[in-house]
């Protein structure tokens, strides 16, 4: 049953790059009645995905190395197979065997730009990320894929950084229930998944930028290609706090 849990997370992972031919359009509806469209399109071979906002994510493989590029950053994916290891820039994703297995011949062989784009969905890290991020949560990775990471950010208005031990936790059903990132003075992000009959009910994120920007989202999936998305940010620093409600749709092109 885990093996064919695993060979269904290897196949979502390359099939929604390989033979991906219809455009995925989002309908992005606020609650102030404005609404807003953004269309995401794979090539061929899988390893780019065009935006039509002009962003564009390519995956190019240099060896036993993989490279994200989008705009001017590059990011370096590298394996290391003894301890089942994936270096993504200056961190550490300690991934299970069976998974690492099939995440290093989604990259490599493959060349799935998703496949990165998915391990990196939650944003710990120092990762240009944020113009997939609608996509992503259509499609949110719950089977048990990470052990545990070791993140470094950097400060924004010092020449310092941050080393952030990240916890993942599963049910008995091996689902991910879970997920923290901290040190021993602060929580920069945690993720709680709740699951009904049908699958995900809600995510609740909570995610602390330097203490300076604190934000608390709840997404919730009432049916299928839909979900409901609420973020609350507080800025410490102006005693601001702004509200941002959102209902996502998916259709295919």
């Amino acid at each position: 049953m885990h093996k064919m849990l695993y060979l269904l997370s290897l196949l979502l992972l390359t099939s929604v790059c390989k033979g991906q031919q219809r455009p995925i359009k989002l309908t992005i509806a606020s609650s102030t009645g404005e609404k807003s469209h953004i269309t995401f399109s794979t090539s061929k071979k899988g390893d780019s995905l065009i935006i039509s906002n002009g962003t564009i994510f390519r995956l190019t493989i240099q060896q036993k190395t993989a490279l994200l590029i989008t705009g001017t950053d590059t990011l370096k994916i590298a394996f290391k197979d003894q301890g089942a290891k994936v270096i993504v820039g200056i961190d550490t994703y300690l991934l299970y065997p069976k998974f690492y297995t099939q995440f290093k011949q989604a990259v490599l062989v493959n060349k799935s730009v998703m496949s990165i784009l998915y391990l990196l969905e939650d944003q710990i890290g120092d990762y240009p990320l944020q113009p997939v991020i609608p996509l992503i949560l259509f499609s949110p990775q719950t089977e048990k894929r990470i052990r545990s990471a070791t993140v470094i950010t950097r400060r924004s208005q010092a020449d310092m950084s941050d080393t952030w031990t990240c916890t993942y936790r599963y049910n008995n059903s091996e689902k991910l229930v879970s997920v923290s990132a901290e040190n021993s003075e602060e929580l920069r992000f945690s993720k709680k998944i709740s699951y009904n009959n049908a699958g995900i009910s809600t995510i609740i994120t909570y995610l602390s930028l330097e203490t300076r920007q604190i934000t608390d989202r709840i997404i919730s999936y009432p049916a299928n290609n839909t979900l409901n998305y609420h973020q609350k940010t507080l800025e410490t620093g102006k005693n601001r706090e702004s509200e941002y409600s959102v209902t996502i749709k998916k259709s295919m092109k």
